[in-house]
């Protein structure tokens, strides 16, 4: 029998498509059934240590005592490991803690205890003796101390005062939605970090000493914490039955060469990147964290096993997924006026996959498509999954995320480097690091390792600011004066003195605001140095200052400006209809939201049909959308943050368009009073895009994408229909290569019935797992408050692309 020729001889079958088919693993399955069925309990463990070593150490400079305390916390929290997992590691012994961090916030946890198991969002169980131990060993010291307690004592009025208008962030949790340089921690480990704290300290100068002592001190605990895992799973594998025993024992030598020195294999790598994300939230019980783009700076590592025979696909797989598990294990605690805005435990582990080179060539690789998988198979809200596109993304990549996205967890969601590089670029990113750019918890953008971008410093409220230049600066809720006096909607002659009213509101608040940020961070710096943190982004060592001081290479602000959708629908209302048609007058438009047409419902209608809306392909209308946000985004321009950086703007709402909306009175729009603004940040207002995604997406597209280089955020929801044939599924993969076209930064998908939410708000019990994109993030649809679930199942489905 003669051989094949070439040409005749069959083709290896794609990695891409072997990875597609590869199933599920039962060990994983387990896992996940045993995390999902653990409740969720507040811990006071850590508070306790912390509060121990402040009280030991009364003398020490905050730094000191910082460092202290979490190098007490690793050395003595209480540590478990599922004995079937593949990667260990957490804050506590069991899963999904609400972790109390006194040195944050302790004021708001003893009013809200008792009410944590029945609150309406984030619940948590708590167990009546923390209760007692909160109150009689925790609250007692900390009470005034804290950067919650702090800010309130120095600047609390000011907060107030504003607090309609402006959300300021960070005031009760540390400062986290930064990409650390995983890659250095992941070559290095703990041990080699210390080496160049002590190399460096070596030449520091007097200033600089007391921070690389403070890191060599946290990085000695490092790896003290990785040899505690070490020794728990030899001591766990000692009578496990054979298969169990040889995992614990791998599990101990991983953990314990990670003490030591730096990850060679895929195993040690997952295991090093999941020890630093743990590590990172026991010093700082901050959210967002993220991993940035894993798939590249993984890839080394899982083809040089792969090449030597130690590891297939199939075993990668399951790797990759028992990190995603790992991802889940880690919730975050808020209070329950937080919980609303950032809702559904969003911890925000965002993972990156694919986009460009600086070449132009796209960079996704068997491990983009890992983790592709791994989404599919387990669906959870963890890791937040982000695809990057781009003109030559190659198809089999966009089709694998339109399966994955058909699917309904609502991810991977997808972001565009045509528009989002030179949106960085425009901010003083250098062409290389804004190539490499990752994203960090929802959707804020960032660069990879050498960047504070404090992209939640705060959420400027728009549609208020429009309310009180129609009403002279009073709110429609309550009466009170607000802002400054600009006169009415009635003393406004012409639509031209409408948005001159609306820019002086604007620029009353703005001063405020910027002004309450600088103070925010300077009692960060003040209250929370993080020595691990700074040990892991770049520059830090070179300057020897801490990441809240400055140490970062780039140190960026970024400011939401919420919400486009009304504004311009509000505006083209008055424009069109007031001034322009003259069929509603002034009077009577001004009355009705006075008294959130209570008695005009005829006039709320006709400002909902008459008027054109933003999100259907109507030019003008989106051009208004357009001109506030760079009216406010150019108010930035020559602004330097507390660090010396630039503040920026940012488009997405996170869940804050709900609890923003229930601070706005009736709106022009024919929005009713305390109803919840448009979802997402560039999304229409539900029900209002009636022309379809395309006339969708040229809406977006008329609101320059340079303008959103914090991040923006676009909602879409589809029908499940739309990816079961094969029409559809190629449908929806040409509406991505538009949207790359349209240079529009981001869009993620819910894909879901209708009918489906409802019968889960009915029953939740049968629709535990049921995920759905929030806004910017994945949660579980069951565990949102009722006026979210709400908002969300009255956002626009397409039934087609």
């Amino acid at each position: 029998m003669t051989a094949l020729s070439a040409a005749a001889r069959p083709s290896p079958t794609p990695a891409h498509e072997i990875i597609a088919g590869l199933p599920q693993s039962p060990r994983i399955r387990a896992l996940k059934e045993r995390m999902l069925g653990e409740p969720r309990y507040l811990s006071l463990e850590q508070a306790l240590l912390i509060t121990e070593v402040y009280q030991r150490n009364p003398d020490a400079s905050t730094p000191r005592k910082r460092a202290l305390a979490l190098a007490e916390a690793m050395r003595r929290i209480a540590i478990g490991i599922d004995p079937e997992e593949l990667l260990v590691g957490n804050r506590t012994r069991g899963v999904r803690a609400g972790v109390v961090f006194p040195e944050a916030g302790i004021s708001w946890i003893n009013k809200e205890i008792e009410g944590l198991p029945t609150r309406p969002q984030d619940k948590f169980q708590v167990r009546p003796e923390d209760v007692v131990a909160f109150r009689e060993r925790i609250l007692p010291y900390w009470k005034g101390r804290s950067l919650e307690d702090t800010l309130r004592r120095e600047h609390g009025p000011e907060l107030d005062a504003i607090a309609r208008v402006v959300k300021i962030n960070q005031k009760d949790h540390a400062q986290g939605h930064i990409c650390p340089d995983t890659a250095k921690w992941i070559a290095l480990g703990p041990a080699g970090l210390r080496r160049e704290a002590e190399e460096r300290l070596a030449a520091a100068r007097p200033e600089q000493r007391e921070f690389f002592e403070c890191a060599i001190l946290v990085l000695e605990a490092a790896s003290d914490f990785l040899r505690r895992y070490a020794a728990l799973a030899r001591e766990l594998s000692a009578g496990a039955e054979p298969a169990t025993a040889a995992n614990l024992r791998e599990v101990a030598r991983v953990c314990e060469k990670l003490a030591v020195r730096g990850a060679e294999t895929f195993r040690e790598a997952l295991q090093s990147l999941w020890f630093l994300f743990v590590l990172l939230h026991l010093e700082s019980n901050a959210s967002s964290f993220s991993p940035g783009r894993a798939d590249q700076y993984l890839h080394p590592y899982l083809r040089k096993d792969l090449e030597a025979g130690r590891l297939d696909l199939a075993q990668a797989l399951e790797l990759v997924e028992a990190l995603w598990l790992k991802f889940n294990q880690v919730v975050y605690l808020r209070n329950s006026h937080s919980a609303a805005f950032f809702a559904g435990f969003p911890i925000g582990f965002n993972v990156a996959l694919g986009g460009k080179d600086e070449r132009g060539n796209d960079t996704a690789n068997e491990l983009s498509y890992l983790f592709l998988q791994a989404q599919a198979h387990l669906g959870l809200p963890q890791p937040n999954l982000s695809a990057r596109v781009h003109e030559r993304s190659p198809d089999e990549l966009l089709d694998e995320c339109t399966r994955v996205i058909g699917l309904g967890s609502g991810m991977p969601q997808v972001f565009n480097d045509e528009s989002i590089i030179p949106a960085l670029e425009a901010q003083g990113i250098t062409h290389h690091d804004a190539v490499n750019y990752a994203i960090v918890g929802c959707v804020e953008l960032t660069t990879q390792g050498n960047n504070l971008g404090w992209s939640d410093a705060a959420m400027f409220n728009l549609p208020k600011a429009l309310e009180l230049a129609l009403n002279d600066g009073k709110c429609l809720l309550t009466g009170a004066q607000l802002g400054p006096h600009t006169g009415t909607l009635t003393d406004h002659a012409g639509y031209a003195e409408v948005e001159k009213a609306f820019a002086a509101q604007i620029d009353y608040f703005f001063e405020k605001m910027i002004s309450a940020c600088e103070k925010v961070e300077e009692i960060h710096q003040r209250l929370l140095p993080t020595a691990l943190l700074s040990s892991v982004i770049d520059d830090c060592f070179e300057k020897g200052l801490d990441v809240t001081r400055g140490g970062a290479h780039y140190n960026l602000s970024g400011i939401q400006a919420i919400q486009v959708a009304n504004v311009a629908d509000s505006l083209a209302a008055i424009d069109e209809l007031v001034y322009r048609q003259k069929v509603v007058s002034r009077e009577r438009l001004l009355q009705a939201l006075r008294t959130g047409f209570a008695q005009d419902e005829d006039l709320r209608q006709i400002l909902l049909n008459k008027a054109p809306k933003y999100g259907n392909d109507v030019e003008w209308v989106d051009r208004l959308g357009d001109r506030w946000v760079a009216y406010f985004s150019d108010k930035f321009r020559g602004r330097v943050n507390y660090r010396g950086g630039r503040y920026h703007t940012g488009l997405y709402t996170v869940s804050a368009h709900v609890p923003m909306g229930a601070n706005v009175g009736a709106g022009p729009d024919g929005r009713l009073p305390g109803s919840p603004l448009a979802d997402g940040g560039m999304s229409a207002v539900y029900g209002r895009d009636r022309r379809g995604p395309t006339a969708l997406l040229q809406s977006v597209a008329r609101i320059d994408s340079r303008r959103g280089s914090n991040g923006t955020l676009l909602n879409m929801k589809f029908l499940p229909s739309t990816f079961r044939t094969p029409d559809g599924a190629k449908a929806f993969a040409a509406m991505l290569r538009a949207f790359v076209r349209l240079h529009i930064n981001h869009v993620q998908f819910n894909v879901v019935r209708r009918e489906d939410l409802l019968a889960a708000q009915k029953n939740p019990d049968a629709y535990r797992n049921l995920t759905i994109r929030v806004a910017g993030y994945t949660a579980y649809f069951t565990e949102l408050a009722a006026e979210l679930q709400n908002e969300i199942i009255a956002r626009t489905s397409f039934e087609d692309a």
